[in-house]
C-alpha cells in the first residue's frame, strides 16, 4: 500500500480556537470527501477505467488531519490494481497534480510513498520527482505531458 501525504495551508482565517474538537473533526471529514471527489475521477494510466472504479482509492483511505491554525495534513493511501504495478509512482504524481491544480486554498505539498514491496525499486521516485522538476517548471508546461494530463481530467 502506498501513501501521499500533502500539507497545506487553507486561505484567510485560522478559525475560532473556541470552535471545539468536533468541529474540526467535521471540517476534517468534509475535506477528506472533498480531496476524495478530486482524486476518484484520475483515471489508470493502463485501463481506460477510474481509479475509484477499480478501487485503487477508497474514501476511507482519505484522512486529513489538522496539525495547526490553518494547517492540515492530507493523507491518501492508496492501492495498485496488481501488487509489481510498475505505474504506481506515476498514479503517486497523478494524485498529486490533481490536489495541487484543484484544491481551493493554497498548499505546500510533499510526496512521500512508502513502499512495502521488495519488488519496487527505490530509484522509481526520486527520477520521477527529477523528472517532474526539469520538465514541468509552470502549470502550463503539464500540457506537454498528454498522457499525464488526460489521466487528470482536469
Amino acid at each position: 500500500m502506498l501513501a501521499l501525504g500533502l500539507l497545506w495551508r487553507a486561505l484567510g482565517s485560522a478559525g475560532d480556537a473556541e470552535g471545539g474538537r468536533a468541529a474540526a473533526m467535521a471540517q476534517a471529514q468534509e475535506r477528506a470527501l472533498e480531496v476524495y471527489d478530486l482524486i476518484r475521477t484520475i483515471r489508470d494510466p493502463e485501463k481506460p477505467s477510474t481509479l475509484e472504479e477499480l478501487e485503487v482509492v477508497s474514501e476511507s483511505g482519505v484522512e486529513v488531519a489538522e496539525i495547526g491554525p490553518g494547517e492540515s495534513l492530507i493523507t491518501i493511501r492508496f492501492t495498485p490494481t496488481v501488487p509489481h504495478c510498475s505505474l504506481a509512482t506515476l498514479i503517486g504524481l497523478c494524485l498529486r497534480i490533481k490536489l495541487q491544480r484543484c484544491l481551493p486554498f493554497k498548499h505546500k505539498s510533499t510526496n512521500k510513498s512508502m513502499i512495502k514491496r521488495e519488488s519496487q525499486q527505490p530509484w522509481r521516485i526520486p527520477v520521477c520527482g527529477r523528472l517532474w522538476t526539469s520538465v514541468c517548471r509552470t502549470p502550463t508546461d503539464l500540457e506537454y505531458l498528454p498522457p499525464l494530463y488526460q489521466l487528470l481530467s482536469i
